[in-house]
């Protein structure tokens, strides 16, 4: 614990927030787009600093010690982010948070253990912007369908980036339980879909998703990460495609 403290921290004030406001004016110029301001994680953060194996370890043996990390660490990124929405002057509209907490086959940690010692902090970095009245974003990569119920308690609006490979991932298993609670962004499938398929498989594949994921117009379409390097650009283009010839 004394390391804790002894820890060299970084500071508030190393960060130029009077640079947001302008950078939203450029972003505006040619069209109004919903801007997102990442505030950070409580989970990865604190597993960075320790080491992944010592994290998980800490989680059963020394719970004082990941509470004064993830304490620590939740704070600092909440009072980053609330100096970031006060600079920028009502120009940001969503607040995004999150840390993978999900594997292909299921969740990193246990369901219990995460809401033991991870989800007060999680909690902290989108309930207190929900009550702002802003929208919320979280991001986890993999599985993590045992939770989504306690995100969307904590007043999460949007989950990313929805990794349909990954065990109970798909469009048909989330929009049951999660559809009218819940928006949904990306599950144009970046691991085999989009680096491999046609364009026109992609094409049918976006317009798939969306027919299922969209119905209550709660999907936000993207991949199912940032586009890599392998993808093909005539694939992007057959997202774009899709999109503008959606019709219901």
């Amino acid at each position: 614990m004394e390391d804790v403290e002894r820890h060299d921290w970084p500071c508030l004030d190393w960060w130029d927030y009077g640079a947001l406001a302008g950078a939203i004016e450029m972003a505006n110029r040619k069209e109004p787009r919903a801007i997102m301001f990442f505030a950070g994680g409580a989970f990865e953060t604190p597993w960075y600093l320790r080491g992944l194996e010592a994290f998980l370890l800490d989680l059963y043996e020394n719970p004082d010690l990941v509470e004064a990390i993830c304490s620590r660490v939740e704070r600092y990124y909440r009072e980053r982010a609330l100096r970031a929405i006060a600079a920028a002057g009502g120009r940001i509209d969503v607040i995004g948070s999150g840390g993978d907490i999900g594997t292909q086959r299921g969740m990193m940690i246990s369901p219990d253990v995460w809401r033991e010692r991870i989800k007060p902090h999680t909690g902290r970095l989108i309930t207190t912007f929900k009550q702002m009245g802003l929208a919320t974003f979280y991001h986890s990569c993999g599985s993590l369908v045992p939770v989504i119920g306690d995100l969307i308690e904590l007043g999460l609006d949007i989950l990313d980036p929805v990794q349909v490979g990954a065990e109970g991932m798909t469009p048909e298993d989330l929009f049951p339980q999660f559809g009218g609670r819940l928006s949904f962004h990306g599950a144009i499938d970046e691991v085999g879909l989009l680096p491999h398929a046609t364009p026109k498989k992609v094409y049918e594949e976006t317009t798939r998703i969306i027919r299922i994921l969209g119905r209550n117009h709660g999907f936000i379409v993207a991949p199912s990460h940032a586009v890599q390097g392998d993808t093909p650009p005539e694939n992007i283009v057959a997202i774009y495609d899709a999109v503008r010839d959606f019709r219901w």
